[in-house]
């Protein structure tokens, strides 16, 4: 009786060594499916790869080579829009020259968003109310009306004992 055990799990290809690519060469599809079977299921057990991590992205390396400034800032969130509010007063004080140069020294956004993206906007118009607002739901199941009787009166006699 011929028993085989595997005293190791096969985790990676290369522990089989060449025999997986010999099988395909070979045309031993037998040989290739069990080898493949014996390769552990579970991905935990996969050896992890990491690409190269580069010391600096290429933009800032040329970006510094060139001395060339930061680049604008082309989103910025509502609250932040006191920069628009000072080149606006640039302008009406001393006309378009002074609120260029007031762009040039502190670029404006080009946007200006909301509480969300415009994509995540486009995409909570196709919702239901009760998805764009659900603190108007949990408000509305607050109120007395919604509530059951016992409910009600435990809160009318907790209001009266904070009034007496």
């Amino acid at each position: 009786m011929f028993s085989m055990q595997a005293e190791a799990i096969l985790v990676n290809e290369w522990q089989l060594g060449d025999s997986l690519s010999q099988a395909i060469q070979t045309d031993r599809r037998s040989d290739f499916g069990l080898m493949l079977a014996m390769l552990s299921q579970d991905v935990r057990l996969h050896a992890e790869f990491q690409l190269p991590k580069v010391s600096q992205p290429e933009s800032e390396d040329l970006r510094r080579r060139f001395s060339l400034p930061e680049p604008e800032q082309t989103k910025a969130h509502y609250c932040d829009a006191q920069r628009s509010c000072r080149i606006a007063n640039a302008f009406h004080q001393s006309g378009l020259a002074q609120s260029r140069l007031q762009q040039c020294l502190d670029p404006d956004a080009l946007v200006y968003e909301g509480e969300h993206s415009a994509a995540m906007q486009l995409a909570l118009d196709n919702c239901s109310p009760s998805v764009k607002c659900p603190q108007v739901h949990q408000l509305a199941a607050r109120q007395p009306g919604h509530w059951r009787l016992e409910q009600l009166l435990a809160a009318q006699r907790l209001q009266a004992g904070v009034l007496a």
